[in-house]
């Protein structure tokens, strides 16, 4: 019914302009639709607020999350999305529609991710909360109060993260099997002018001895072939974008604690 009367109200306004610009008449037409002819309803039906969610955008996560979901009006599921429209996770809530529900062991893509949540009910679905989140595996070796960077391999990425969450992740290469890039704890030393495959600085990584820091081999540093990032390229160093390693050198403070895994 609905697309018999759009149908109708094209047709006609269609001739209306034919008809006006036959006789000369100015092409701005304002009509009414015909008697009897109904114009289709195409105001949007306004949203569902977005829900509440016990996570803060750019924190770092495990693999398996969990948190809560709360809506201020009733809901008869939630459901969440990662990185894409299909769905991750569907929950139904049953009984009387609930406003806030506990959801366990979310499985998430690895990696930087954009989670997406909504409730939804007979009238429709919300408005999206989404958030930015960093699913590295494991966060026991982040600590809930301080600063570190992490060289995630599985991921080829760098991140400055504090109090668990990203401040900022760059794409970098890793050493080749034959030469890889080791993992454990380290120190971050202050930048160095250089050149060549070292690109335009470089940061040593020095190891603890003892009660000791004592410089490595290993560094992270820029590159003369800006092709090689996202590959493992490097002789176990980690190599970043030139500007990358600019802003690096700005941001991460010498001596903060580099965690390689």
């Amino acid at each position: 019914m609905i697309q018999t009367a759009r149908a109708a109200v094209i047709a006609w306004a269609v001739g209306a302009l034919v008809t006006a610009a036959f006789l000369g008449a100015p092409s701005r037409v304002c009509a009414t639709a015909p008697e009897g002819v109904e114009a289709a309803a195409t105001e949007p039906q306004p949203q569902r607020p977005a829900p509440r969610v016990s996570l803060a955008s750019g924190r770092v996560v495990p693999r398996r999350l969990s948190f809560e979901v709360s809506a201020s009006e009733p809901a008869s599921s939630v459901v969440i999305s990662a990185g894409g429209e299909t769905p991750v996770h569907t929950v139904e809530l049953s009984g009387e529609a609930s406003w806030s529900v506990a959801l366990d062991s979310i499985d998430l893509p690895y990696g930087p991710l954009w989670l997406a949540v909504v409730t939804r009910d007979a009238s429709g679905t919300s408005v999206p909360r989404r958030l930015r989140l960093y699913n590295v595996g494991t966060v026991s070796d982040m600590p809930v109060s301080g600063r570190r960077v992490l060289v995630d391999k599985r991921a080829m990425r760098v991140y400055h993260v504090l109090n668990r969450r990203v401040l900022r992740s760059w794409p970098v290469a890793i050493g080749m099997p034959s030469a890889p890039t080791p993992t454990g704890t380290f120190r971050l030393g202050a930048p160095q002018p250089s050149g060549g495959a070292w690109g335009v600085l470089r940061r040593p990584l020095l190891k603890k001895s003892g009660s000791r820091w004592v410089r490595t081999s290993y560094y992270i540093h820029g590159t003369n072939e800006p092709w090689s990032i996202g590959m493992m390229a490097s002789h176990g160093c980690v190599r970043m974008f030139n500007s990358h390693v600019r802003e690096f050198a700005r941001t991460v403070p010498n001596g903060t604690l580099v965690r390689i895994r």
